[in-house]
């Protein structure tokens, strides 16, 4: 008994020492971080790869194709090498696609507002100009908030004149950058098939590893929370795709059958894609695809910007009570407040990506405290139950 006790003390000095130290030197171990991820960054992106390529290459080889290995065994005999090769083709499909079909449409769109930002200026000080020959310029609140306009609308001159001025700074290192990402892509798709090819021998590796650190009772929940994360990412953003893809197809179809009757909806391949790539992210992503769709808009027109503004409402409204709960499900199971802090500060500590990953995260760990509150919760007596 003592010496449980004195084991218990030690660890719990230990632990208090481990986290004084980590926490007084938290800058020293977030460069240390960044450093480590960088050195192994071709192999996260290989994990992250192949995990989403598994996605598509699981129900490939074991439903999708399972007729075609019964009746030809020899090419059941390299049926993973074959689904493999079938799920980056489908993947790289899709990319090229993309790139083919919507980017020169999208750059299109983003050109024609290039060219069309003269005009709209020029609009703009027309339309101020009128304005003040119309107001009571006498008024001093009136020409006190009108002088406000105008030095707002010198400074957003300034700012674009800067951002213009550092745009060849900008393009160098974001071909850089586009560079190094096209060689740790490349190196990570390398490791991704290496992993996928061996995957059932490194899930061996794994169990046995588990085997021979933990007791039984640690390693059976470690295996738990493991296949409850992957059902929630696998779950979530299978599901998110798919109805990302469903959403911006509603998005340009509604679009282009409003623009017969309107004279034309502007920007509509552009705004569809937007909308469809923003809805990934919950609640906040809505909003995030619409405040620039709708000025882009009504930067031509402000009824078609209006008219915009409720179709986007509406399609809002249908993909979260019909589209949402059949594509996605109960994959998520959080409540929303939750999903807004999920996405809020995941968002803050990680960018784009950490409103991504941040929801199925939150959901895991919820679901773990649900169990635990449930598990930790005293069973009442049979008699106290017939008694009550």
């Amino acid at each position: 008994m003592k010496q449980s006790s004195m084991k218990s003390g030690i660890f719990l000095i230990t632990y208090g020492i481990v986290l004084y130290l980590s926490l007084s030197h938290l800058g020293l171990l977030a460069g240390a971080g960044s450093h480590i991820i960088a050195v192994f960054r071709p192999v996260i992106i290989g994990v992250v790869m192949a995990y989403i390529i598994n996605l598509l290459m699981r129900p490939m080889e074991t439903r999708w194709l399972a007729g075609l290995w019964r009746r030809s065994p020899r090419l059941a005999r390299g049926k993973r090498g074959i689904c493999i090769v079938l799920s980056i083709l489908g993947v790289l499909a899709i990319i090229t696609g993309l790139c083919v079909f919507i980017l020169p449409q999208v750059g299109e769109s983003l050109l024609s507002l290039a060219n069309n930002i003269p005009g709209y200026v020029s609009d703009a000080g027309d339309f101020f100009n009128g304005l003040e020959s119309k107001l009571d310029m006498e008024n001093p609140i009136i020409s006190y908030l009108w002088h406000q306009v105008e030095e707002l609308i010198n400074q957003s001159g300034t700012l674009i004149k800067n951002f213009v001025g550092s745009a060849a700074a900008w393009l160098l290192s974001f071909v850089t950058g586009l560079a190094s990402g096209i060689i740790n892509g490349f190196l990570g798709l390398i490791f991704a098939i290496y992993i996928l090819a061996d995957k059932e021998h490194l899930n061996y590796i794994y169990h046995h590893l588990l085997h021979a650190i933990f007791k039984d009772s640690v390693r059976d929940r470690i295996e738990y929370i493991v296949r409850k994360i992957d059902r929630a990412f696998s779950g979530f953003f299978s599901g998110m795709l798919v109805e990302a893809c469903i959403l911006g197809s509603l998005c340009f179809i509604g679009l282009t059958i409003i623009g017969f009757f309107v004279g034309g909806m502007p920007y509509t391949l552009l705004i569809s894609v937007l909308v469809g790539m923003c809805n990934m992210i919950p609640i906040l992503g809505a909003y995030l695809s619409a405040i620039p769709s709708a000025l882009l808009i009504l930067l031509i027109s402000p009824v078609k910007a209006l008219i915009f503004v409720i179709f986007l409402v509406v399609v809002q409204q249908f993909e979260g009570n019909v589209i949402y709960p059949k594509v996605v499900g109960k994959s998520v199971g959080l409540p929303g407040l939750l999903v807004l802090m999920a996405v809020t500060l995941g968002g803050e500590a990680f960018g784009v990506l950490g409103m991504l990953f941040s929801v199925p995260v939150c959901a895991v760990l919820y679901s773990l405290y649900l169990e635990f509150i449930k598990n930790a919760q005293p069973q009442m007596p049979a008699s106290a139950e017939t008694e009550a």
